[in-house]
């Protein structure tokens, strides 16, 4: 019996939510992007694994367990400043990160109006020049569920974020 045993390899590491991982580079909430940091931390202490809850986009509900998608990441973990058509909203950015970093605690409803309210003004800025991009209309092609989602959160934006 012992010969038919195996062992298996002792993993540690650690349960998260993005949101906690926040930063000097954030606005106001953990971001995608303060996931490098932390994975290097991890690799330092020699934790193997991290676990994020889920990061699927939930609309105004704070529950990661409330998806509206099973695909679509939540725009609040977006680091506006690195989006390159960002460069213009410096300012709007900076707006929104002296609102929320000082708290300790985010206003979820609040931070995620206020990034998505800008990432609107974003596209809209840049719109022929998203829409000419061949990465991304390759990337929509193959992901055909994102106009689906995309027209249905666009509904729910008009209306005010109703269910």
């Amino acid at each position: 019996m012992k010969n038919a045993e195996k062992t298996l390899p002792t993993l540690t590491g650690t349960a998260i939510p993005l949101s906690a991982l926040k930063t000097d580079e954030s606005c106001g909430c953990g971001e995608f992007l303060d996931l490098i940091p932390f994975a290097e931390f991890c690799k330092k202490c020699g934790l193997k694994l991290i676990q994020l809850l889920p990061v699927n986009d939930t609309g105004t509900e704070s529950s990661p367990y409330s998806a509206l998608s099973a695909f679509a990441l939540n725009p609040l973990y977006v680091r506006l400043q690195a989006l390159p058509e960002a460069s213009a909203f410096a300012k709007d950015i900076k707006k929104i990160a002296k609102a929320h970093v000082a708290n300790k605690r985010f206003d979820y409803k609040k931070l995620r109006h206020d990034k998505i309210d800008l990432l609107v003004k974003i596209f809209a800025a840049n719109k022929e020049q998203i829409l000419q991009d061949i990465k991304l209309a390759s990337w929509i092609k193959a992901n055909s569920w994102i106009i689906n989602y995309a027209v249905f959160m666009e509904k729910k934006r008009e209306n005010l974020e109703a269910s």
